[in-house]
């Protein structure tokens, strides 16, 4: 079984370096491009891991965070920032 990563990040250059640098690795990854996004995501996949930013438009990291613990509680989060 493949381990599953969500990719959360508003800026698409980096959501796409990770989710590259990720699959290279051998995982599978879905890229979000905000907290609400990845909330849709979740309710429709299941995933082992989200790897978050915390500043972003609509929802930030944080409230994601919140959020997954409600309805994807099983999800691990790692909330990173350039700030």
């Amino acid at each position: 079984m493949t381990f599953r990563i969500l990719v959360v990040d508003d800026e698409p250059s980096i959501r796409a370096e990770l989710e590259e640098a990720l699959e290279e690795a051998g995982y599978a990854t879905q890229g979000a491009g905000d907290g609400v996004a990845a909330v849709e995501q979740v309710l429709q996949h299941s995933f082992d891991l989200c790897l978050s930013d915390v500043r972003m438009p609509s929802m930030d990291g944080i409230e994601l965070l919140k959020r997954l613990g409600e309805t994807s509680p099983e999800t691990m989060v790692i909330l990173m920032t350039a700030h």
